[in-house]
């Protein structure tokens, strides 16, 4: 009995030397910003060698020693989850020895809605203004105004968090530990994990004369000066296996490039002047209305409007509803039409190369472009009603043609040849698409899609890289990704969660 009893008090030494250590290294990780940038990516630091540990009379705790080991484990890229893993071993001379691990969740930027590393002084949220999602300062945190911002997860400083806002019942929290920015050498391997999933981009760039189209009207996006390229880049959701959920690996994005002579504005859908002209290529071809036709959403741009075909198609949208007098009255040869178009309550401006914009892409096959001056979609003479609809979540043109369209009549037709917009790009063959449903998707979009991770691309690292700028972002996230561009960058739509950040499933 005395030899077992001896044998428990021996494990159980060596086990609380063991945890003693787990616990002197769990506090230095956590607290001690300086020694987290120094545990490197694929190897470890050995935080002990041989330590005698002490305890609070100054005494030897233990007749063991130990060594403790950090490390990086876990998804290292940082997509998935990062854990700092800690393992100690307790010993002595006699070959006893008791091994005790610990893995810590290191924090991801993902998890923020805001994260900051510097707070400007001055700077302050204030009323009307929201943030759906965790928030941290390295600095203070500021808000102004009554009632003030309304925040709807926990808001943190390493210093005061101060002013009057709405917490949502949520303790905001000061002196919290400061959490590392990362450093130029962690920037540095990005580009390399995108390149490992096929996801690492050279953007257009550069200026070039403004084009024109076959009858010399600017087609570029803008009045003066050269054309500045640019490239777009849209996330996208797609059910693959059309079962009605969206998984990880259902999140995709598309790049499009402009084509030469065509400006960044009509990326923007900036709209110049203090008054826009009429013949404007991005207010007649980009901007519209959507309209709701056999419970589909249908967006017909203005350039589209005066066309007989497209005033009987909208009268039959139940949102907004179009009478017979409205449709005859949305003329885009006139002010007075273009402003009652615009005052539709569904009315916006989209993106060059949206889907949505397919009823203004000119250089369809009705006649060929060799036969005379192009007409838009659904105009031409051989078109019927499986051609003569509005832009919808299913179209795409993967190399999309533009001009300005003749509206002082009503054939659809451009004024002269069409000339480039851009081009989508292809994705590479070992990431594409086997298939997609009709029902969501035209086959023809299927190549142009480049997955976010498995297992449609199974060595995504979720890191998309661009090795300059500018890029021009909007659309819907699926998934866990770093975008990474070396250059400036632009929201030019909504860029939204298929999930919203603020409900319980996402909420951190």
């Amino acid at each position: 009995g005395g030899i077992l009893l001896r044998l428990h008090e021996r494990e159980r030494e060596f086990r609380y030397a063991a945890e003693q250590a787990l616990q002197i290294a769990k506090s230095r990780v956590n607290r001690d910003t300086s020694f987290q940038r120094t545990i490197p990516e694929t190897s470890y630091v050995q935080l002990d060698t041989g330590r005698t540990l002490i305890d609070a009379e100054s005494q030897p705790a233990s007749r063991a020693r130990v060594n403790t080991y950090v490390g990086l484990t876990g998804d290292t890229v940082g997509r998935f989850g990062q854990f700092v893993t800690i393992v100690s071993t307790a010993f002595d001379a006699g070959g006893t020895r008791h091994v005790r691990r610990l893995d810590l969740t290191a924090e991801s930027f993902s998890r923020f809605a805001m994260f900051t590393n510097t707070w400007p002084s001055g700077l302050a949220y204030g009323t009307g203004e929201f943030i759906r999602g965790r928030s941290h300062s390295n600095q203070g945190w500021s808000s102004t105004g009554s009632p003030g911002p309304t925040y709807y997860d926990t808001v943190s400083a390493v210093g005061s968090v101060t002013g009057t806002a709405n917490y949502s019942g949520i303790t905001p929290i000061s002196g919290a530990a400061a959490i590392p920015y990362p450093t130029v050498s962690k920037l540095s391997a990005l580009p390399t994990y995108a390149t490992q999933g096929n996801l690492n981009f050279t953007p257009v760039s550069g200026s070039t004369t403004r084009a024109t189209d076959g009858a010399g009207a600017n087609v570029s996006g803008k009045t003066s000066g050269s054309a500045i390229l640019g490239t777009r880049v849209e996330f996208l959701t797609l059910d693959v296996n059309n079962d009605g959920t969206l998984s990880e690996g259902e999140g995709f994005i598309r790049v499009f490039d402009l084509a030469t002579g065509i400006d960044t504005t009509r990326l923007r859908a900036d709209l110049a002047g203090s008054q826009v002209a009429l013949n404007d290529a991005i207010l007649q071809n980009q901007c519209g209305a959507m309209f709701t036709i056999g419970g589909r959403q249908e967006f017909f741009p203005i350039a589209s409007m005066k066309q007989a075909w497209v005033k009987t198609r909208i009268r039959t949208s139940t949102y907004p509803t179009v009478t017979v007098s409205q449709a005859n009255s949305f003329d885009a040869n006139t002010r007075a039409g273009v402003v009652a178009i615009a005052s539709l309550p569904t009315a916006r401006c989209f993106p060059a190369g949206s889907r949505l914009v397919d009823a203004t892409n000119c250089g369809q096959n009705f006649p060929n472009p060799s036969n005379g001056a192009p007409y838009t979609w659904g105009a031409g003479p051989l078109c019927g009603a499986s051609q003569q609809y509005g832009g919808q979540d299913t179209t795409f043109t993967p190399s999309p043609r533009t001009c300005m369209v003749n509206v002082t009549n009503a054939t659809g037709r451009c004024g002269g040849t069409g000339v480039a917009l851009g081009t989508w790009r292809q994705a590479p063959s070992a990431i594409q698409l086997d298939s997609v449903p009709t029902a969501l998707r035209q086959d023809a979009e299927r190549t142009y899609l480049f997955p976010l991770a498995k297992p449609e691309n199974l060595n995504s690292k979720g890191v998309i890289h661009f090795t300059g700028g500018p890029i021009f972002v909007s659309g819907t996230l699926r998934g866990f990704v770093t975008l990474y561009v070396l250059g400036r960058v632009g929201l030019i739509d909504d860029l939204v969660y298929d999930e919203n950040p603020a409900t319980s499933i996402c909420r951190n």
